[in-house]
């Protein structure tokens, strides 16, 4: 039993940490990173860090439109985090990472799907 219990500690562990590692891109190599980045940051940009963009991520439904503009905003001064809620995992995924790869600056992400993803 307690063997089972640590076994699922670790685990959950080791999941954690290559999450974590892995969304941070390592911290970009850098241990001042976070500080060196918010020096280089505009107060506009610093302004967008702050802010939470709210997404459904059942994509299929979204206008072309919302497309540009949560592109757009990536690409301009920038996006601090975007809240996801319903939808699919896998192709969240592909288009979490696109969006990872416009933005200047790590983007965090959190999800509201207690309710589970559809396959």
């Amino acid at each position: 039993m307690h063997l089972k219990l640590y076994r699922s500690v670790h685990l959950s562990l080791l999941f954690f940490l290559f999450i974590t590692l892995g969304c941070a891109g390592l911290m970009r190599t850098s241990p001042n990173w976070a500080e060196l980045t918010l020096n280089r940051l505009s107060l506009r940009e610093k302004i967008a860090q702050m802010m939470i963009y709210r997404m459904n991520m059942s994509y299929k439904d979204i206008p072309i439109e919302k497309w540009e503009e949560i592109m757009n905003l990536i690409k301009g001064d920038g996006i601090g985090g975007i809240h996801l809620w319903a939808g699919d995992g896998s192709s969240s995924l592909v288009i979490m990472n696109k969006m990872q790869e416009l933005s200047k600056i790590p983007i965090l992400f959190d999800a509201d799907i207690e309710k589970g993803l559809k396959e």
